[in-house]
């Protein structure tokens, strides 16, 4: 029996074959008998890939790669099931993950490419399951968890589901489930205990087992072999074998390259949110830029549209304001309430910073290079800049962020010239700057 494993680091020997596989790599599972798969192991990738912390929301291209995947594996796993095989997966706890669809920032769904298979999708929590565990069928599941309960560790129960519950906690909630979807079929087990991914003989032991209920449940896909056949290689297969590793090789490091890529144009998409973003993405953006810049930035934790910044000469306490947004005096008295409860609860001087992105929606040819609430701004003592001026400031090495208040302050005419022209400098129209590289 082929096992492949997705992003399940199992120490397992080499009686064991697994194959590994990445969920974040579209790679087939032909050939595949039996998946396991662990949908909570790239967490950490996806909070690494999100653009906002609360909720977490992954970027858009982050975003689209990761529904297009999930597309991908739905196709794979029920491929392998209509051969016969068996997909077996981890439940995960919930993610909080977010992506970005047409029309809103939906929840994302660890399980939607098995979910979609399903007569009905399947609904589980993270609640932390009972100490205890009672087995609700027979066998080949009673073999199964007599041989590997020890080494499962649940962190959801299962709330509705196409299929027999094989497992409960001591309060009768499910923690797995078997799902026959002829003439293949789906095993929901709970998470393995990091002792069994590190140890060699207690992963061996959780294959062996899987192995065994998967045989007796009928799942063998093209059939199984004795172990000892799989290490007799005739010229042939080894000649495939080292073909199949080379071909493997070169993908991963194409994929690695065009990841990093995709990622490199991601970074620069979003930080052209400061100049034609507004909302949430402004406001990241401009977060991300402060860090960039040296400042330790936080959300205020009365307003969560403003920002707070902590520079070397006090605080800065930043908003952003869109072409949707009024910029009166009741919303300049706002704050600056603001501004005095940030530097008493600190004991240090704050200043307001207004980005004005009201202009956002406009190319820059089209936009006046002072804000239109500039001089309101200053009336109420708030510094003002556009966001065309934030993103030339992003392009600049200097200065830091205390440099560019003392700017603003000091000589703020000349300072928004600089950061304009470093602004429309670098956003060319995309057929100016492939003609000017021609003839140069």
């Amino acid at each position: 029996m082929k096992i492949a494993a997705l992003d399940l680091p199992l120490a397992a020997g080499v009686r064991a074959g697994i194959h590994r596989r990445s969920y974040l790599q579209a790679q087939s599972l032909a050939g595949i008998d039996m998946a396991l798969w662990d949908p909570a192991a790239i967490f950490p990738e996806l909070q690494r890939r999100s653009e906002r912390v609360s909720p977490r929301v992954l970027g858009v291209r982050a975003g689209e790669d990761l529904l297009a995947l999930a597309r991908h594996w739905r196709r794979e796993f029920g491929a392998l099931m209509q051969r016969g095989g068996i997909v077996v997966a981890m439940l995960p706890p919930p993610s909080g993950f977010h992506v970005h669809t047409l029309q809103e920032v939906m929840r994302y769904e660890p399980l939607e490419p098995l979910s979609l298979l399903l007569p009905r999708p399947l609904r589980y929590t993270g609640a932390t399951a009972v100490p205890g565990t009672a087995q609700a069928a027979g066998e080949p599941f009673r073999s199964l968890f007599e041989r590997s309960l020890a080494l499962l560790q649940p962190q959801a129960r299962l709330e509705d589901f196409p299929g027999t519950a094989i497992l409960h906690d001591a309060a009768g909630a499910p923690l797995a489930c078997y799902i026959s979807l002829p003439p293949g079929g789906m095993l929901l087990l709970p998470r393995l205990r990091p002792e069994a991914l590190a140890d060699p003989a207690l992963s061996d032991v959780f294959i062996d087992a899987l192995r065994h209920c998967a045989l007796r449940l009928g799942h063998a896909g093209g059939g199984d072999i004795a172990a000892w056949a799989d290490a007799c290689l005739n010229s042939q297969e080894r000649e495939l074998l080292v073909r199949e590793r080379e071909l493997r090789s070169r993908i991963q490091h194409a994929q690695t390259q065009l990841d990093s890529t995709l990622r490199a144009i991601d970074r620069l998409r979003a930080d052209k949110r400061l100049v034609a973003g507004e909302g949430a993405g402004l406001e990241f953006a401009l977060a991300e830029l402060l860090r960039r810049k040296g400042a330790f930035v936080q959300q205020d934790w009365l307003e969560q549209s403003l920002l707070v910044a902590e520079l070397r000469s006090g605080f800065l306490v930043a908003a952003t304001r869109g072409p949707d947004d009024t910029a009166d005096s009741a919303y300049f008295k706002q704050l600056e309430q603001a501004r005095a409860r940030i530097s008493d609860y600190y004991g240090k001087p704050a200043q307001i910073l207004l980005v004005d992105a009201s202009q956002n929606r406009l190319p820059l040819q089209a936009r006046t290079v002072t804000s239109p609430v500039q001089a309101a701004a200053e009336a109420h003592g708030a510094l003002c800049l556009q966001g065309a001026h934030m993103y030339g400031w992003l392009l600049m090495e200097e200065p830091d962020a205390d440099g560019l208040l003392e700017h603003v302050r000091n000589d703020g005419t000349a300072l928004r010239q600089r950061l304009w022209r470093s602004a429309t400098q670098a956003l060319q129209p995309a057929a100016t700057t492939f003609k000017e590289t021609k003839e140069t």
